[in-house]
C-alpha cells in the first residue's frame, strides 16, 4: 500500500455512538479520536439516526449527520445485520467526495461500495468467534456473519491485544494482511491519589465492575458469597448495569441480600473512589480482549483478583492475584488471600505497570498507522 503524503484524512461510520451508551468500544474512540486531531488527522464521524451517548468535539472533527434509516432495521439491539446494505448505500451516496479518505467503523460496518480509501479493521476480541454456545440467538448468528465479513474485508486490522492477534490468526487466514497490536489505557480519573482510603472500621468490600453477559462469569463471584468466610468478613459491591430479575432471585435465595449491593453506574470520579476504598476489584471474565478495569484498578493502588487467561496476564503481568475461572474454590482462596494479606508487592506493581498505559499513547499508535496508509 503506497503511503500517503501529508497527515492522514480519517472517515469515521460512527455506529457505535447510535448503539452503545457509554464504555466498551465506544470508549476507544471517545478517548481517542479527539488525540488524533491534537496530531493533526482530519477526521470526519459520519452518523445516521439518533445518537446514545454525545460524540468528541475538536476543532479538526467533523460530525456528518445523515439520514434515519430508522430502528425498524436493529433486530435484538444489534444494528449490523439488516441496516448493512442500507447505511452502505445510504453513505456511498453521502459521503462519496470523501472516498479516496481511509475508512475506520467503530462497529463492524464495511466501507461503501467503490470505497477507494484503505479500509482498517478494529478488533477488539473473538468472543462471538470463541464462544458461539453462549452466543447463539438469532441476532448473534447474523452479527457474528457481518463480523466475518468485516475482518475478512479489511486491509489493515488493529487489535487491542497481543491475545486478540493470537485469537484473530487462529480463527481467520489473514496471512497478507498488516496486524497491528495498540493497547487501550484508563481514563486520566484513575489515579493513585484518589485512593486507598478506606476507614478501617467499615467491613470491607470487593468491587465488580462492567457488564455481567455468560463470558464474564458474574456467577462465580456470587457463588463465592456463600462461603461462610466471606459472607461474614467483606461485601461485595457491583458497578454496572442493574440487576437482572434472575441476578435479584439468585441474590435473594442465597441469603446475600445484605451483603450484596449495587451502585448503578458510577461516573468515573465515584469509580475511582471506589477503586481506592475497596480490598480489591474482581475480575472472573472466562474471555477478554482487553481488559480497562484492570489499568483503571491498578492506577488506583487496587488489589486485582483476576481470572488466569492471556489477556489479563499481558495487561496486569505479575500484579495480580490470579485464579483458575472454572474454580470456584479457587476464587475463594485467592479473595481470602487478598483480604487477610495486604498485597503490597503487587499493588506497587500494579501502579508501576498502570504508567504503561495512556490514551496519549494509544491515539499516538493508532496515528502512525493511520499515517502510511
Amino acid at each position: 500500500m503506497k503511503q500517503r503524503a501529508g497527515s492522514p484524512e480519517i472517515l469515521i461510520d460512527g455506529l457505535v455512538f447510535e448503539v452503545q451508551k457509554l464504555g466498551g468500544i465506544s470508549q476507544i474512540f471517545r478517548e481517542s479520536l479527539p488525540r488524533l486531531c491534537d496530531h493533526g488527522a482530519r477526521v470526519a464521524v459520519s452518523t445516521s439516526g439518533g445518537l446514545e451517548q454525545a460524540l468528541p468535539r475538536h476543532d479538526r472533527l467533523q460530525h456528518i449527520r445523515l439520514v434515519d434509516y430508522g430502528r425498524l432495521s436493529r433486530p435484538e439491539g444489534r444494528a449490523i445485520p439488516v441496516a448493512g446494505p442500507v447505511r452502505r448505500a445510504l453513505f456511498g451516496s453521502a459521503l462519496r467526495d470523501r472516498s479516496h479518505w481511509i475508512w475506520q467503523s467503530s462497529y463492524f460496518t464495511l466501507p461503501p461500495h467503490r470505497w477507494r480509501g484503505p479500509n482498517v479493521a478494529l478488533i477488539p476480541d473473538l468472543i462471538y468467534e470463541l464462544f458461539p454456545a453462549l452466543l447463539d440467538s438469532r441476532g448473534a448468528r447474523l452479527f457474528r456473519k457481518q463480523r466475518h465479513r468485516y475482518i475478512t474485508a479489511a486491509d489493515v486490522v488493529v487489535c487491542i491485544s497481543e491475545a486478540t492477534k493470537t485469537d484473530l490468526l487462529a480463527n481467520f487466514d489473514l496471512r497478507d494482511v498488516p496486524i497491528h497490536v495498540v493497547h487501550l489505557a484508563a481514563s486520566d480519573a484513575y489515579c493513585h491519589s484518589s485512593g486507598r482510603s478506606r476507614d478501617e472500621k467499615e467491613r470491607p468490600f470487593f468491587l465488580y465492575v462492567g457488564g455481567r453477559d455468560s463470558h464474564k462469569n458474574f456467577r462465580i463471584v456470587i457463588d463465592a458469597w456463600t462461603t461462610p468466610f466471606l459472607r461474614s468478613q467483606a461485601q461485595l459491591v457491583v458497578a454496572g448495569p442493574p440487576f437482572s430479575d434472575q441476578e435479584i432471585g439468585l441474590i435473594r435465595d442465597q441469603g446475600l441480600v445484605h451483603v450484596v449491593s449495587h451502585v448503578g453506574r458510577p461516573t468515573d470520579a465515584q469509580l475511582s473512589s471506589l477503586y481506592g476504598k475497596a480490598a480489591g476489584l474482581i475480575y472472573p471474565s472466562l474471555y477478554e480482549g482487553f481488559g480497562i478495569p484492570l489499568v483503571e484498578a491498578m492506577s488506583c493502588g487496587c488489589p486485582i483478583i483476576a481470572s488466569d487467561i492471556p489477556s489479563t496476564r499481558e495487561v496486569a503481568k505479575a500484579c495480580a492475584t490470579y485464579f483458575d475461572p472454572s474454580s470456584g474454590s479457587d476464587l475463594v482462596t485467592a479473595l481470602e488471600q487478598v483480604l487477610t494479606t495486604a498485597p503490597t508487592d503487587k499493588v506497587r506493581c500494579g501502579l508501576e505497570r498502570a504508567d504503561d498505559f495512556s490514551w496519549d499513547r494509544t491515539a499516538a499508535s493508532l496515528y502512525d498507522i493511520y499515517a502510511t496508509l
